[in-house]
């Protein structure tokens, strides 16, 4: 029956009979609803139909309940259901399953009469949308690493799938015997999910709280920014239509929408409307940030030829054709605040943004200051003033070519946070990247003055001495058994290897090969540290590449800056509506505040001068942003 009245409800709305496919939807959701209960993920189909229906009834009010139940049901169904699961599995889920109702429940923004509203509720969807597996997947690798004994491991592993149980199970049922199997078999599980809870530490038990985020409303964040802020959420999606006509040609398998990339800006409270842009063709535009990024490539190889100003200024030419498409619009609609707090999507990650001219002879960084967020629930991320911080750390000029003996001889003195594992444990998926690089690492001596030059600075910053480490103390070990750092800087090589068709399914002994078969690219960002090149060292703790996802299992909570001194740190491998997964998400996903990174090469002596502008910056008070953009 719910079928039927399912598909008599889509013939009656494809042929403009809207008040009967209202009542037909409606009657099969309840139906859904009875059998499923109102919070699982089997009713959000009926439910998104018949907001879609309400939207083209101009029913809004009903039709933005509708619309907000969905997402959240598919928010929390994330949360409970996909949670530890791989990334590249949750993601597909929100790439494939959910990427449709996702782009129709943001396009009310853009529907005719579409006011102030729409705007809220649209971009209240977009904000607990983006970036959410990566983060689910951080929480629960930094609960693991907490599991210290089996017991507790078991009892994890039992309450996980305990609630991914009872967030599948039907609730309702027409055989009176049906229904009381289903209502003892809930018990059951819940008995479980108490039982798991009461064996896990406190500790434990606290991150497990704090795992589940919390739904945020826009109105929300706003309250959090400053009189002189903007949030600016970008995502990149093909907007729909509520029309039953186009409906039913976006319903042929050979209709393909043009994505967009769409800006939600957002002001403080009570300082005007959100507004949403249509900065235009998605394809277009990643075009221009490629030509964009590829000249800034070229004019860096030809200072030595043509020199610096003739070089910076060609480098520079090549963005104003990207900033009159991505930024002049937003820029309209900023009134006079001149603080920006920018979430990219898709290759807008790539953007030089704070080099964008926005007249003659001056570039945004000279009128704005921008910060790059990984999305804007960041902002609200729980204070943690309370928790003490270790000394900082600044690591530079590993020692590529250090034996095992060498770095553990290095760290024999050191007084680490976190004790030395006794073996790397197993890891199916990082197994494959404990391999030899393909190229040497050639050593970078410079950097041990970067790191001289910046370490006064650095304890003036944060009131106590710095933790310089070089050569073989430059390692990974030294990392990853810190515990919430006050900062940490890095001076190394730092890449990502991009997946292509050959390495997404298969290892080799390719140069992709060499660093694994995964599609998650928190594997396949790194940094080289202290014995990369040595093949002897593949099996210890420190076998001198940083993958991402080590950094995420590192606790950073409370760690206020990241600096990243070290070539292609700020890439990262590009998934429309997740934004960037690279170096400077895995270090906010571990809990650092703030980081900075390059996208493109620089000279090392340019990179030592701004490093040590801007720490110095730092020592002085200024924010980071400001200091930043001083240097």
């Amino acid at each position: 029956q719910v079928r039927m009245d399912q598909i008599k409800g889509l013939n009656a709305f494809l042929s403009g009979d809207l008040d009967t496919a209202e009542r037909l939807t409606n009657d099969a959701l309840q139906t859904v609803i009875q059998i499923y209960g109102p919070d699982h993920l089997a009713t959000t189909e009926m439910q998104q139909v018949l907001a879609t229906i309400l939207v083209a009834k101009e029913e809004m009010i009903e039709a933005y309940d509708d619309f907000d139940a969905v997402r959240q049901t598919v928010f929390n169904y994330v949360q409970h259901t996909l949670a530890d699961l791989p990334v590249r599995e949750q993601a597909a889920f929100l790439r494939v399953q959910d990427k449709r109702q996702l782009d129709r429940a943001l396009s009310i923004a853009f529907r005719p009469g579409a006011n102030s509203i729409d705007a809220s509720f649209s971009a209240t969807w977009a904000l607990n949308t983006r970036n959410l597996p990566h983060e689910l997947s951080a929480r629960s690798s930094q609960i693991r690493r907490l599991l210290t004994k089996p017991a507790e491991k078991n009892a994890y592993d039992q309450f996980l799938a305990a609630r991914q149980r009872l967030a599948t199970i039907p609730v309702g049922a027409n055989d009176p015997a049906e229904q009381q199997f289903r209502t003892d078999e809930i018990a059951s599980q819940k008995d479980i999910v108490a039982k798991s809870l009461k064996t896990l530490s406190q500790e434990v038990r606290q991150q497990i709280e704090q795992q589940n985020s919390e739904w945020i409303e826009i109105e929300t964040l706003q309250k959090t920014l400053a009189a002189d802020e903007t949030l600016i959420e970008i995502v990149r999606m093909r907007p729909l239509s509520f029309s039953p006509d186009k409906i039913l040609e976006e319903a042929n398998p050979k209709f393909q929408p043009t994505e967009e990339y769409v800006a939600w800006i957002v002001p403080p409270r009570d300082a005007g409307d959100i507004k949403v842009v249509r900065l235009g063709d998605a394809e277009r535009i990643d075009e221009l940030v490629l030509q964009v990024f590829n000249e800034f490539q070229r004019s860096f190889l030809r200072i030595g030829q043509d020199g610096h100003r003739n070089a910076t200024e060609s480098a520079l030419d090549s963005c104003k054709a990207l900033s009159d498409v991505v930024w002049n619009p937003i820029q309209q609609q900023l009134a006079t605040r001149t603080k920006v707090i920018l979430s990219p999507d898709g290759e807008l990650w790539r953007a030089p943004w704070s080099t964008l001219p926005i007249g003659e002879d001056r570039l945004l960084l000279d009128d704005f200051e921008v910060r790059l967020v990984v999305t804007g629930r960041e902002l609200l991320r729980t204070s943690k003033n309370s928790l003490s911080l270790s000394a900082p750390l600044i690591i530079a000029d590993p020692d590529y070519d250090a034996s095992d003996n060498a770095i553990r001889d290095a760290l024999n003195n050191v007084p680490l946070s976190v004790p030395r594992p006794t073996e790397r444990e197993a890891d199916p998926e990082t197994a494959p990247l404990r391999a030899t690089l393909p190229h040497r690492a050639l050593r970078l001596p410079g950097t041990a003055r970067e790191a001289r030059d910046v370490a006064n600075d650095v304890k003036q910053m944060a009131s106590q001495d710095p933790r310089v480490c070089l050569q073989a103390l430059a390692s990974e070990e030294v990392f990853r058994r810190s515990r919430r750092p006050y900062s940490v800087m890095f001076s190394t090589h730092g890449f990502f290897v991009p997946l292509t068709s050959e390495n997404a399914t298969t290892s080799s002994t390719s140069v992709a090969g060499e660093f694994g078969d995964s599609s998650d690219p928190l594997l396949r960002c790194r940094l080289l540290l202290a014995g990369c090149n040595l093949k002897e060292n593949k099996d210890s703790i420190s076998d001198g590449i940083l993958l991402g996802r080590e950094i995420v299992e590192t606790d950073l909570r409370g760690t206020t800056l990241v600096v990243l001194s070290a070539c292609e740190t700020g890439l990262g491998d590009i998934a429309d509506g997740e934004g960037i997964a690279g170096m400077r998400q895995a270090f906010q996903l571990a809990g650092a505040e703030s980081v900075v990174s390059r996208l493109w090469s620089i000279d090392d002596d340019e990179t030592a001068k701004l490093m040590k502008e801007f720490f110095a910056g730092l020592s002085a008070g200024k924010t980071k942003s400001a200091a930043l953009r001083q240097a």
